[in-house]
């Protein structure tokens, strides 16, 4: 803390700067040499992205990215959060993202190193190194000949106060107010900041261009291989999984409701998964006949995609003008949490209908979602 930053703080923010300190002074990490770091080949283009890896997308773009252009290495770094085990390139803990050693060291490796750098989610790859400022980070980098792009992944870049506007369904109108005040704060620093910056700006989910209108989709992919499913018609009842990551910002507990008194009337069997390690998903998806996505945030994510991609039928709310930036029918069955009792029975009703729609979702993430299509768009800033 600076002068005038202690002179403003509180007892309790004292004790825990003191605490920070000191654990920062008896980490074992801070007296260790820094871990090595991949290779970096002698290729025409070299990319890294980072620091998120949520849901180990930046890692999944990266392979996307080698395998649409030719002479291209591209590695995705993590910084290490909780305990999700998402595949990487690199790492780095937490401890040593704030570490001003490793922070020097990284970013002289990427200006020494790399030609092309997509930053993740409004995080420094650099951490606080150019003034804690992602904005910072990309002056510096493009004063170094580094070609920059950015990523916004959900939450860092949708501002809860237009998204309240424009869908009734909005999960910000009973969340905390701390919680939406936080986010909103975040969101329109964020936003305003990209707005600023003449580089290309994806995004993972189509409803995300309502807050970055010069948004460009950047589909999030998945291993089609490691999803697939041999289809088998039973004759009982429908499996309905629902695995939400964040419950409370995609309808949960409505819809877990709904589904559990479904299940207590035994017109289904339901599988609801609040935290699962990535490596069980494929076991628990191929379980299912319907996954439940979600209802709250007008847009798909990751676990519809993993779904479609095994074959099952999806049931979540995909707004209108979301559908209407995909350039491909959608093929997730709509509905609110409403309509979503109606749904369900019919579905549980009409096996040649199920049939139908997976086959329909596993032509639309061939399409969309397997890294061709995410590899073309970033071929169209890497190559351009």
């Amino acid at each position: 803390m600076n002068i005038n930053a202690l002179k403003q703080a509180s007892a309790r923010d004292l004790r825990r700067a003191a605490s920070r300190r000191i654990k920062s002074l008896v980490n074992p990490q801070r007296y260790q040499p820094l871990p090595s770091q991949p290779e970096v080949p002698n290729t025409k283009y070299r990319l890294i992205i980072g620091p998120a890896n949520f849901a180990g997308q930046g890692f999944a773009w990266a392979r996307a990215a080698e395998r649409a252009i030719p002479d291209l290495y591209a590695e995705a770094l993590t910084r290490e959060v909780g305990t999700f085990n998402f595949p990487t390139d690199d790492s780095v803990s937490q401890f040593r993202y704030q570490f001003t050693k490793w922070q020097v060291q990284q970013d002289l490796r990427i200006k020494s190193k790399f030609s092309h750098a997509l930053i993740e989610a409004g995080r420094p790859i650099t951490s606080s190194l150019h003034e804690r400022s992602i904005s910072g980070e990309i002056a510096s980098f493009t004063n170094s000949g580094i070609s920059c792009a950015v990523v916004s992944h959900g939450s860092d870049t949708r501002i809860p106060s237009r998204h309240i506007a424009k869908y009734p369904q909005s999960p910000f109108l009973d969340a905390p107010a701390d919680v939406v005040a936080t986010l909103e704060n975040r969101a329109k620093i964020l936003v305003e900041a990209y707005s600023k910056l003449n580089i290309p700006t994806f995004v993972s989910t189509p409803d995300l261009i309502d807050d970055l209108p010069n948004g460009i989709w950047l589909p999030v992919v998945v291993d089609q291989a490691k999803w697939t499913n041999t289809y088998v018609p039973k004759a009982r009842k429908i499996t309905v999984l629902y695995a939400p990551s964040k419950s409370w910002i995609k309808g949960g507990p409505k819809v877990d409701e709904i589904l559990q008194s479904l299940s207590e009337q035994e017109s289904i069997e339901y599988i609801r998964i609040d935290s699962v390690p990535a490596d069980d998903m494929p076991r628990l998806v191929k379980s299912a006949d319907v996954v439940i996505d979600q209802f709250a945030l007008g847009a798909y994510g990751a676990t519809a995609v993993q779904a479609m991609a095994a074959g099952k039928v999806v049931v979540g709310h995909v707004a209108p003008w979301v559908r209407e930036r995909i350039p491909g029918a959608v093929p997730i069955v709509e509905a609110t949490v409403d309509h979503l009792e109606e749904v369900i029975l019919k579905l549980s009703k009409d096996e040649s209908l199920r049939r139908e729609l997976g086959i329909q979702g596993e032509k639309f993430v061939t399409e969309f979602h397997n890294g061709t299509y995410s590899g073309s768009v970033l071929r169209s800033w890497i190559c351009a």
